[in-house]
């Protein structure tokens, strides 16, 4: 009990509730990826809602405290996303009602997330497992020699007749059929470009705003070199920018490859999974993600 000449006492005593997000809330989830210093923009916020659904958690007078959404990127997979809490709640177990609602409400057979070393215990509470590692690549672009192996492919800027094989070597490579999310990335992409092998669409890369500047994601490849190729467009465009990419499948020339290009390795997360394995295809594979908040 404080008495009168008190200076501190514990105000951190309040009630909190859920409420569906809606999109006239962006500007309260901008403001709490904001609070965690997350790099999305508003309209990376405005992007990331249209394709999901998802809780914020808010106090009796309307001050938003913890987010959580999930993504219905096919009929055989979910992903959580956007899982953040202001840092003084973070121990109190707003994340973890969120996150047991969006497990509650799932009907998928898999759902994945990514997660920093912090937030393993949470999420393996909750059923999921560490997968592979995702490197984050970051920093200044410019112009980079490509290693030989990489110099020999066909690249070439996307056209519409490419978007059915491209959509089945996305679906090999990430285990299902993303069709609407790439129809979101592919209406606000800087550029397109896929990989030519004879008849065949052997990959495709994506370049878009994000953040401070540009993501290239999703990158799908059958191999690193080829994936490599693929970048090299996309590094030229954004050339003295900001640039990002999200490297679940990577290699030592892929690494050096961007390091020498001046996206240095910045943070590693996990992917992490529950529930039933994806059939990914060994012969095709994701090298840059959509979004580490949404895959």
């Amino acid at each position: 009990m404080p008495t009168q000449n008190s200076t501190k006492q514990s105000l951190d005593v309040f009630s909190v509730q859920l409420k569906p997000l809606t999109i006239e809330d962006a500007d309260l989830l901008y403001e709490l990826s904001i609070s965690v210093r997350w790099p999305h923009r508003y309209r990376d916020i405005v992007t990331v809602m249209g394709t999901g659904t998802g809780y914020l958690a808010t106090d009796e007078i309307g001050r938003v405290l913890s987010s959580g959404m999930r993504f219905s990127v096919a009929k055989n997979l979910e992903t959580i996303g956007m899982m953040i809490t202001v840092p003084r709640l973070q121990a109190r177990g707003a994340g973890r009602w969120i996150l047991e609602r969006l497990i509650r409400e799932s009907t998928c057979e898999s759902q994945l997330l990514y997660s920093t070393r912090k937030g393993f215990p949470l999420y393996q509470s909750e059923g999921f497992e560490k997968q592979r590692p995702v490197a984050q690549h970051q920093g200044i672009a410019h112009e980079a020699p490509l290693p030989e192996e990489a110099r020999n492919f066909q690249v070439r800027a996307f056209e519409k007749a490419d978007l059915a094989p491209l959509r089945k070597l996305d679906n090999a490579a990430f285990g299902a059929d993303r069709r609407r999310l790439l129809s979101t990335l592919f209406a606000r992409a800087d550029k397109i470009v896929v990989l030519e092998n004879g008849d065949n669409i052997d990959g495709y890369a994506v370049l878009r705003p994000f953040g401070r500047g540009q993501i290239m994601g999703p990158v799908v490849a059958r191999s690193s070199s080829m994936a490599m190729a693929l970048l090299a467009p996309l590094i030229k465009q954004a050339t003295g920018s900001f640039l990002r990419i999200d490297v679940p499948t990577s290699s030592s020339e892929l690494t050096e490859y961007l390091i020498s290009s001046g996206l240095n390795l910045f943070d590693t997360v996990f992917e992490m999974r529950r529930g039933r394995a994806l059939p990914l295809s060994p012969n095709v594979h994701v090298f840059g993600l959509a979004f580490q908040a949404t895959g």
